[in-house]
């Protein structure tokens, strides 16, 4: 499975400029994201691995640096977990959406433009 940094690296999006891209991204996020049960546990994962990574990551910076327990470890930790699980989300969601992109720039973008 091909890693997606932006909308333009998608083979779908990519004769798009990025106006185009992020209409095309949102019409189809809206219409068809929730209705995957793929999408809604990569949401559920990526809700989670914030508390993951605050709870582990906090408690691994405490024993790994030896130094007192510090809330800003937590954060620290939360903030790499929320980062991995926007990662997870954004993979997901794009590669699900690839056929409905190709098929709205057919029908729906083309007819607008036209």
């Amino acid at each position: 499975m091909p890693f997606y940094w932006t909308l333009g690296q998608v083979p779908e999006l990519g004769g798009l400029s990025p106006a185009e891209r992020r209409r095309v991204h949102r019409a189809c996020y809206w219409q068809h994201a929730f209705r995957s049960p793929r999408c809604i546990l990569a949401l559920v994962v990526c809700g989670l691995c914030p508390v993951v990574g605050g709870a582990a990551g906090g408690r691994l910076l405490h024993f790994l640096f030896d130094t007192p327990l510090s809330f800003w470890y937590g954060i620290l930790g939360a903030a790499i977990g929320g980062g991995i699980g926007g990662a997870i989300f954004g993979q997901t969601v794009t590669s699900y959406l690839r056929p409905f992109y190709a098929a709205y720039v057919k029908s729906e973008l083309r007819r607008v433009d036209a």
